[in-house]
C-alpha cells in the first residue's frame, strides 16, 4: 500500500511539473541561442538569464516576477539592430510544448546604463513595454498558439520562424537608442485566477546589445501593475 500510495505521489509531481515551463530558446534574425534550466553556481553561456525552476512565480509584487526565479547574469550578450525581430520558445518543462492557453503575453525592455548586460542588476531596471498579445478576433487567446501544431490566426506583420508556433514574436523599436538592453518576455497564466493571487507569471530576461540608429531616443520606463491579479 505504501509503494502504491508513494508512486501515486511521484506521478502527481511529475504531472504538476510538466504544466509548468521556461523559455528555453530565443531567436534574434533567424539565429537562436538556447538557454537552460538548474544550478546557478556560474554564469551560464548564454544570452537567457538562467533561473532556477520552472515553476511560476504567484503574485504581481513577487519580486522573482523581475526577471525570473532566482535568475542569474548570463555570460553572453547577443547583437541585435533597431527592428529586429526575436522569438521567445515557451516549453513545458518536460520539453514539450506549453501547456497553459488563458492569458496575455506581454514584452518589456530596460537600458542596462553605463554596465554590460552581463553584469547588469535587473533590480535597477526601468522597464518599459513594447509589445503585447491578448485575446485574438476569434476570441481565442494568443497564448494558445505555443501548445498547438496549427497557428489559425498568424500575425501579418512578423515573420515566425517555427514550424509548430511554440515561440512567440517581439519587434525591437524602430526608434531604440544604442546600447545593452534585457528584454523580458512574460506570460501571465490565468487559468487559475478564478481567486485573487492565482495568476501565474513566466518570466524570462535575454541580454541584447542593440546597433545605432538614427532615430529617436527610446520611450521612458512604463511598467504598471493591474490590481487584484
Amino acid at each position: 500500500m505504501h509503494v502504491l500510495i508513494f508512486a501515486s505521489l511521484l506521478a502527481n509531481s511529475a504531472a504538476l511539473a510538466s504544466a509548468h515551463g521556461f523559455v528555453s530558446t530565443v531567436t534574434i534574425n533567424g539565429k537562436a541561442f538556447t538557454g537552460t534550466l538548474g544550478p546557478l553556481d556560474q554564469p551560464a553561456s548564454s544570452i537567457i538569464r538562467q533561473v532556477s525552476d520552472p515553476n511560476p512565480i504567484k503574485g504581481a509584487h513577487n519580486p522573482a516576477v523581475n526577471c525570473g526565479r532566482d535568475a542569474r547574469a548570463s555570460a553572453l550578450v547577443a547583437a541585435a539592430d533597431p527592428g529586429s525581430t526575436i522569438t521567445f520558445d515557451w516549453t513545458g518543462a518536460d520539453l514539450k510544448n506549453w501547456p497553459h492557453n488563458t492569458g496575455p503575453m506581454l514584452t518589456y525592455m530596460a537600458a542596462c546604463g553605463s554596465t554590460t548586460c552581463d553584469k547588469f542588476d535587473s533590480t535597477q531596471a526601468k522597464w518599459f513595454k513594447i509589445q503585447q498579445d491578448g485575446r485574438q478576433s476569434d476570441g481565442q487567446w494568443a497564448q494558445a498558439n505555443l501548445s498547438t501544431q496549427q497557428h489559425s490566426n498568424a500575425r501579418t506583420d512578423i515573420q515566425f520562424d517555427h514550424s509548430d508556433w511554440r515561440a512567440c514574436p517581439a519587434r525591437i523599436p524602430i526608434n531604440i537608442a544604442a546600447g545593452d538592453y534585457l528584454i523580458r518576455h512574460e506570460i501571465i497564466a490565468l487559468h487559475l485566477a478564478t481567486d485573487k493571487g492565482g495568476a501565474e507569471f513566466y518570466v524570462s530576461c535575454t541580454q541584447l546589445r542593440v546597433g545605432e540608429t538614427e532615430q529617436a531616443p527610446r520611450p521612458p520606463g512604463i511598467w504598471s501593475v493591474c490590481p487584484g491579479i
